[in-house]
């Protein structure tokens, strides 16, 4: 019996130790930000902006995926110099584009880090996909 109760405090300990770091690295992505809610491997940060932004970990918690609906005023710093979400958005305008809010960060096996962003451009609406390494645009296609 007195092994089982180890075993359940050991397994809440580190279960909350586990969600402190995710805390922890999720205000890394979002310096100035403040956690407003924690579920399992998602942290919503409140950006100073006031803005949401989502980073979801994997089981080892390291990044996964990171989100929001307000590409202008959403904080989101990569790191591993890599494009700051700033960074990204400057670029889209500088190209033209007339950013709509919605963004992510993911990557894949065949697609390294990237940022899918929701945008306009000469009346039309695209997904926009920006290399998270080099800032380029390495696709544009026509949002459906």
């Amino acid at each position: 019996m007195n092994k089982f109760f180890l075993s359940a405090f050991l397994l809440a300990f580190s279960a909350q130790s586990f969600a402190q770091d995710l805390k922890a690295s999720a205000l890394k992505y979002v310096p100035g930000g403040s956690v407003v809610e924690l579920k399992k491997d998602e942290v919503k940060v409140k950006t100073p902006a006031g803005s949401l932004v989502e980073i979801e970990f994997n089981r080892s918690g390291e990044l996964d995926e990171a989100s929001g609906d307000a590409i202008e005023s959403d904080v989101f710093i990569p790191g591993n110099n890599l494009k700051t979400l700033s960074e990204i958005s400057k670029t889209l305008k500088d190209q033209g584009y007339q950013l709509t809010g919605d963004w992510s960060y993911e990557s894949s096996f065949m697609n390294p880090w990237h940022y899918e962003v929701d945008a306009f451009k000469d009346g039309q609406s695209f997904e926009v996909e920006v290399d998270a390494k080099t800032g380029k645009v390495t696709k544009s296609k026509i949002d459906d």
